[in-house]
Parts: C-alpha cells; structure tokens; sequence
C-alpha cells in the first residue's frame, strides 16, 4: 500500500565511500512493499518506516584513504566502513535497449555493456550477468528507470548463486567465509539489496554525455597503445621540427574511444557520460581539469557469448531493411500513433517463418545479437534437421498450427503486477496455456520418439549400449533427444499444466468472452457465490410477493413497488400524486404509520418499512457482494499467476524459441 516506497540498503559494512563535498548524497534502495529500519543521519540514528536510508555530509577533503585525493579534515561522521572500494553502475534504459557503465575503484576501470532485449525475461537475464560480474555498491539511474518498477527492483537485488559467492571471494569478502549456513541459506534465496541513487535529467543529455566522453575521459591503456608505434627519439626529434607534434600526429581521443565505445548507440552513451558526470563530482573532483583517468576501459564479459555487430553492418549486409512509404510526409509525422514504414526486403524477412508475434521478437534478437558459441550453434542445427525430417512431419504441423497462439507475456503480468487486469488477459493466458500444453504433449510424446529413432539412425547406435538406457540419455549420442528434453525442461510442465487446470476450473471462458467486461466464476467452484446467485436470479419474484403481501397488510395503499438501490438497501416506492402528498410539510397522510420516510424523486416516494429492514438483513446488496466475490477470486487467481511468474516467462520463452526453429 502506498506505493513503491520500501527503501532498501546492504548492510553498513557494505556502503560506498561518499566523497561530496558540496552535496548530501543520499541513497537509497529500491523495492517494493512495506518495511520497516533505521534511518541514519548527522546526527545520529532514529526509526523511521520504509527501510534504511543512509544519508552522510562529506566536508572538507576526501579521507585519507584515498590515494588520489590526499588527507584532510575528513568527515563529520564518517560512514562506518570507509575503506570500501567504490563500484558504481550507471543504468539508462530506452526502448528495448539497456546500456550499463560501471566504474570499479579497485581496478581503477569501467566495465560497459550494451543490449537489446526483447522481454522482461531477456532484460532480468542481463541485468542479472551485468551484476554478477561488476559487483557494484551503487546504482546511478534516470527518471525512466524510477518509474519502470520491476526494472528498478532487478537493478537493486544483487543475484544469488555460486557466480556471486565465488566473486565475494576473489574480491577478498572474509565475510563470506564466516557467514553460517542458515545466514548463507538466506542470502541465496532472498539475494542482497543494492542502494541507488537518482540523477538529474541533464547528467543522462546526449550531447554533454558525449563531450565528456570525448574530453574528460582518459584511459591509460588506450593511450599507451596509440603511442606504441612512435619510438620517444623521434618525440624529440619532430618536436625540434615542430612544436605541435602531438597535436598534429597523435591520434585523436575520439578515433581510440571508438574502436571501443560505440558512439551511435544514445544508450551506451547516456550510460558512460553520466557515469563521468558523477565520478568528476565524487571520486575524481580533486583531479587537474576535473578529467577522469582510469586504466582500462572493457567491454562485460557476460556479453562475449554473441557476436558484436555495428550498425553499419546490418544495413550493408541487409540483416534488416526498412521500406519507408512512398509519400515522404507521411514517415515520422509527429503526433501520429502510427509509424508507416515496415520491414523490407532483408535477411529477416527471407528467414522469417514464425507463427506468433514472440517468435519474430526473438528471430529478430537472434539475428541481433549472433551466437559465438558453437556448441549452442550446433544444437540448433540439430532441432533444425530434426523438425525438417519428413517423418516429423505430423507432429511439427500439430505444433505450428498451436504457436499462432503464443503472444508475449509482458503485458500481461504488467498488468497483473499494477492490479489492471482486463477480462481478456485472462482469457489469452488460458489459451496460450492450452497451446503450451498441445505442444509439450506432441514434443514428450511422438516428437521424442521420432528423435530417439533418428538418433539412433545417424550413426549413434553403436554407442547406444553405453548411454545407460533411454531413461539416462547421453545428450553427446542423443542430441536430438536432448534438445526436446531441455525444451521440456524449460517450459516447466508440471507448474503450467496446474495453473492450467485452475485457470479453467475458475473462470467460465465462454461467458466471459460474451460479457467483456468482467470475468465470470464458474458455477460450482464458490459455494456462497453459487447462492448468492440464484438469489439474484429469483430476486424479481421475491420482490414481487414481497410486494403482494405489503399490500394486502396495509390496504389503504393503492400501489406500490419493492426496489433496491445500492448503498441505500431495499424500499417501497408509492406514486405520491395518488397518496395525498402534502407538499407544504412533505408527509403523506394516508401512509401508514410503521412506513418511514427516505426521499421523494420525480412523482415516486420511497420509504422504509419492517418488511424492508428485514430484507436488508436477509438478502443485503447482492449484486456488490457477487462483484466483490468475484473480484476476491480473481485477485487469489492473479497472486496464484503472479506466484509462478518466471515459470511462465521460461515457458513461454522457450516456445519463442522453438517458433524461430
């Protein structure tokens, strides 16, 4: 409740050095929830709600500590662990591109990585391997990684693991050695809270990013390798010439950023000057020029595993085209919703088979981001000649004729997450799992028959006594089979066919589909709900005997009626033309003397009776309390979706892939 205010933070001994001596930086985790922690400031600590925040005044000189920045006067109340090496990760987010930049005191380098995502699943995938490797302390981010909450609360949990222990480790964390098994259990299933900090819009600008790139960044390695090629005597000797050698021999310092900073990508770029932007006001405010001077600058090793292309190489080599409308006013017009170019003639759309709106998502990742790992090369080979074997025939049609079902599931879980739910989500969600089922049924049953056969055919059987059976496949004699085993793997059959099974069991798909505006419970699955209504459905009747016996009791009455109005419950409603109706005090002389007065509208006069009160109390307001049952079990459905959120992202992830095949 209230919103995304849960401000999380490690543990003191983990803090970053502040070194502002003009600001108060503060920190502050990210998260989601409610929480409740200490709130340290200047003075002192105090309690306060929402998590730890950590605020310091750094005055004076940076610590002593610091070998770059000298002694001083230090702080006035320093942070409990001043000898913390500074890692901070700068993040901009735009489109389906996320860049990072990440500056490690320790090395004295930045370690940067830039990337294309295609899904929630592809973007926790690689903020996950950016924070494996960097370790960072601190997160810079923007205003559009703020309001992108999910996103936020990946950047700020530290993933858990044997890769994040083992980097502990090296980095000389004693801590990890002594922690216990229960306080090591828990980290591993709730992983560490990493601080943020929000800069402003102008630290993330394109062009003050790129001039300080261009003009403040100094990188060691780059500058001895351009000057590698020049012996110092002919230093000497062209400076006796000419006194501007360097500036007119030297290479420049865009040319050696450029062969490895890639300055046509805005992300990469808004990353790694907003990155400098904070190092020249923290760590590196005392250097001459406010320049920052580093030793080495790489790229993550996380993302090695595909094949760096420029964009230039996509348009030479026609990957990816785009075929604009022939009327050119009509191509990025502003304030239009609708874009009129569309893909061209290219390599995408010659290779471009799929059959669902995920599985040209992924193609297109795919093809963006090439694979170098040729074991993963050959496995796809492998699904590919599989699923072209004219005896695979059968089964692949069963399955493509299911993949025109499979969409995204982003949007849907978006929705679910911000309590925005349309009836329909529910509705695709029961269908993609329907197809989800089709398809592991046909790859567990005649597809991985066919591939064992087949397997077995190309050369393997000879082996085939030495794999231990066809229950412990050998995936180097069965590389078929082991390709649909790891697809089943991934699509998690178990967790999909139960949600499958409660989704349908829940919510009735064909009257749903009818009303559109509101999901509809099955009958039989809520008890009270069932009674509820056939109540509401034999309502009419019973206000109408009710109504009967009303009148025959107090025959002085020449007509009424039984209604119900919501908030006010069930009344009597007289025509008041035809009850001497006193306008002068507004009292109806020939109403009985038991019928309490409510309101007047138009010509009809409601009131209160006996009758009514006990109907309130009998039957209440039955179409809110059918709405708000419904609405409680729709809720229960959600947390139950919500619960197995990366089981149906993996699921689903994987049908992509199998789209692309």
């Amino acid at each position: 409740g209230g919103g995304f205010q849960n401000n999380r933070c490690p543990p003191l001994a983990a803090e970053p050095r502040l070194q502002s001596s003009a600001a108060q930086m503060n920190y502050q985790g990210g998260g989601r929830g409610r929480g409740r922690g200490g709130h340290w400031t200047d003075s002192g600590r105090g309690s306060g709600r929402g998590g730890r925040h950590n605020s310091w005044n750094g005055r004076g000189r940076a610590p002593p500590s610091d070998s770059r920045n000298g002694g001083g006067a230090g702080w006035d109340e320093a942070p409990p662990d001043t000898n913390a090496a500074l890692r901070v990760l700068a993040v901009y987010e735009q489109g389906s591109r996320i860049a990072f930049a990440c500056y490690n005191e320790e090395s004295n380098e930045i370690i940067f990585e830039d990337a294309r995502s295609s899904s929630g699943t592809d973007t926790e995938r690689v903020v996950g391997a950016v924070l494996a490797e960097t370790q960072p302390n601190l997160i810079l981010v923007s205003n559009r990684v703020i309001a992108n909450a999910p996103l936020l609360e990946c950047l700020t949990t530290m993933p858990v693991g044997e890769e994040g222990r083992s980097t502990a480790m090296r980095r000389g964390d004693g801590n990890a050695e002594a922690k216990s098994a229960d306080e090591q259990q828990q980290q591993h299933t709730t992983g560490e809270s990493i601080p943020y900090q929000l800069l402003k819009s102008s630290a993330f600008e394109p062009r003050q990013c790129k001039s300080v790139i261009l003009h403040k960044l100094r990188v060691m390695t780059l500058m001895s390798r351009a000057m590698s090629g020049h012996h110092p005597e002919d230093f000497s000797h062209s400076q006796a010439l000419s006194g501007h050698y360097a500036s007119t021999q030297a290479p420049s310092n865009y040319h050696s950023l450029a062969s490895v900073i890639d300055f046509e990508s805005p992300t990469l770029v808004r990353a790694l000057g907003a990155l400098l932007t904070y190092l020249r006001q923290t760590a590196f405010r005392l250097e001459e020029g406010f320049t920052v001077t580093i030793n080495n600058i790489r790229r993550c090793p996380a993302s090695e595993s595909f094949l760096r292309l420029e964009a230039a190489s996509f348009r030479t080599l026609r990957i990816f085209a785009t075929d604009h409308h022939p009327l050119v006013a009509n191509n990025n017009v502003k304030g239009r919703s609708y874009n009129q170019s569309k893909e061209g003639f290219s390599l995408y759309t010659l290779l471009d088979r799929t059959k669902s709106k995920a599985g040209r998502e992924r193609l297109r990742q795919w093809m963006t981001q090439p694979l170098r790992d040729a074991a993963k090369i050959r496995q796809r080979h492998t699904a590919i000649d599989l699923f072209l074997h004219p005896e695979c025939h059968p089964a692949v049609s069963l399955v493509l004729e299911r993949l025109s079902d499979v969409v995204s599931m982003d949007a849907i879980l978006m929705r679910m997450q911000r309590c925005s739910t349309q009836p329909n989500d529910f509705l695709v969600l029961i269908r993609m799992l329907d197809a989800a089922y089709a398809i592991v049924s046909t790859l567990s049953g005649d597809l991985r028959e066919k591939a064992y056969m087949l397997d077995r055919e190309a050369g393997f059987n000879g082996m085939a006594d030495d794999a231990g059976g066809e229950g412990e496949l050998n995936k180097e004699l069965y590389p078929s089979v082991a390709y649909i085993d790891d697809l089943l793997r991934r699509c998690h059959v178990p967790v999909t066919r139960d949600l499958r099974e409660k989704m349908i069991a829940v919510i009735d798909v064909e009257i749903t589909s009818e009303t559109k505006d509101h999901v509809i419970i099955n009958w039989g699955y809520h008890d009270e709900l069932d009674r509820a209504k056939e109540t509401f459905e034999t309502l009419d009747e019973t206000l109408s005997e009710v109504g009967r016996q009303v009148l025959q009791k107090h025959q002085e009455l020449i007509s009424l009626k039984v209604v119900f109005l919501p908030q006010v419950g069930f009344l009597i409603s007289i025509d008041k033309r035809q009850h001497n109706h006193d306008e002068a005090t507004n009292t109806f002389p020939s109403v009985p003397d038991d019928f309490e007065f409510v309101f007047t509208q138009d010509n009809d006069a409601f009131f209160k009776s006996d009758e009514m009160n006990q109907l309130d109390e009998e039957i209440g307001d039955l179409d809110a309390y059918i709405k708000d049952t419904e609405a409680m079990v729709v809720s229960n459905l959600e947390e139950e979706i919500l619960e197995v959120e990366s089981e149906l992202r993996s699921t689903f992830s994987a049908l992509s892939d199998l789209d692309c095949i």
